[in-house]
This record gives C-alpha cells, sequence and structure tokens, in this order.
C-alpha cells in the first residue's frame, strides 16, 4: 500500500520535495501522501525540511522548493520530534516538518507528542522563520491538524544561543512561522490546534 509508514520514509519523502522530484510512490488513489500508521522519530535528533527558501524581507520569501500536493495524515501522528535547528550559515532559511508549502493542503495529521521540541540555535543575518508543521506557507489549506511541539529560542546565555541580530526579525510560530495569504486555517469540523509551546529566551529583536 503506498504511503508513509517509517522515519526513513519521512526522510526520503523530504530529500524529494527538496529535489523538485515525484511523490507518486507515497500517494493513495486519491493523488494524495499518506501516513499509513504513527510515526516515531525518536532519536532522530537532526531533520531537513520538506521544502526551502531564502529571505527577501521582512517576511517575504522566495521559494527554491515546497510540498505542493495533498498530505493527508489520516489521523495518525508523527511523534518523538525532538529537533535542533543551527540556522548559522544556512542555506535555507525556513524551518519545521515542511520548510515551505505552496498550493498544498495538509490535513488530519497530529504532529508531536507531549514534550517534544523544536530547538533553534545559531544566529543569521537573514528573517528565519520556524513553526512545527511549516516554516513558510502560501495559498495553503490546513485543516484537522494538532500541533504539541514545542518551538524554543534557545537563550543567549545558552551554550550555543538562537538570535537574530537587532532589528532583524524571527519568526516562530507553533504550526506556522510565517503564512502569506490566501491561506484557509481550521474550520468548524477540522479546526487546527497549537498545544505547543512557543518560547524565547532575552533576545535582541
Amino acid at each position: 500500500v503506498p504511503g508513509l509508514s517509517t522515519g526513513a520514509d519521512l526522510v526520503a519523502f523530504a530529500q524529494a520535495v527538496n529535489a523538485g522530484a515525484s511523490t507518486s510512490r507515497w500517494q493513495n488513489e486519491a493523488g494524495e501522501v499518506v501516513l499509513l500508521n504513527d510515526i516515531d522519530l525518536t532519536g532522530m535528533t537532526e531533520w531537513t525540511p520538506a521544502g526551502a527558501g531564502t529571505s527577501t524581507g521582512n517576511p517575504a520569501y522566495q521559494v527554491a522548493s515546497s510540498f505542493s500536493g495533498v498530505f493527508n495524515g489520516q489521523g495518525f501522528a508523527i511523534k518523538g520530534i525532538n529537533w535542533t535547528f543551527n540556522i548559522k550559515d544556512s542555506e535555507t532559511h525556513l524551518f519545521g516538518l515542511f520548510g515551505a508549502i505552496k498550493d498544498a493542503t495538509v490535513k488530519n495529521l497530529v504532529l508531536g507528542a507531549e514534550g517534544d521540541q523544536i530547538t533553534v540555535v545559531g544566529v543569521n543575518d537573514n528573517v528565519i522563520s520556524v513553526g512545527a508543521l511549516t516554516g513558510y506557507a502560501e495559498n495553503s489549506t490546513i485543516l484537522g491538524v494538532t500541533n504539541n511541539v514545542s518551538v524554543v529560542l534557545a537563550d543567549k546565555n545558552a551554550e550555543v544561543p538562537g538570535d537574530n541580530p537587532n532589528s532583524t526579525l524571527m519568526c516562530l510560530g507553533g504550526v506556522a512561522g510565517s503564512i502569506k495569504a490566501p491561506m484557509l486555517v481550521g474550520s468548524k469540523d477540522e479546526p487546527v490546534k497549537n498545544l505547543g509551546t512557543v518560547k524565547t529566551g532575552a533576545i535582541s529583536n
């Protein structure tokens, strides 16, 4: 049965998105990329987001690659998310499960479990966007998604702080770091819920 069932599948999926390659091998008959079961990523401390882009403003992005299909979690969870993103010298400025989604639908997905966390370290001179689901979303639909992953900027007193220089924006969100209209996020029957914490220490901006 086509679909995503392991952490290795998710890594291969993200690589396909970033390469602009087909994701058809994970699609059901309706053409949706689907989860076939819960996927536990415990032990995977680094993650390369599916989709990437570079900052062009406050906040605006030149999207280099993005997911543009339908991602249907079918009610399953991607959990065990404990990733550290080092933004220093990074070629992409967008971070999350997805770096960027554009002309896409993400639905029926549980992201993370209680205690799961994304930690941002390093300093970058560009506008960084971080969200547990996606760093950046444009002209997309997000329905029936529950996020349990906290997004935390390491305090400037930490061994490796997370910060941006003064007057350089940094966008942190539970579900999405930044979005560009038109967007549909949640409905009465398929709400989008963020149960994660968005947390920073003392920062320059």
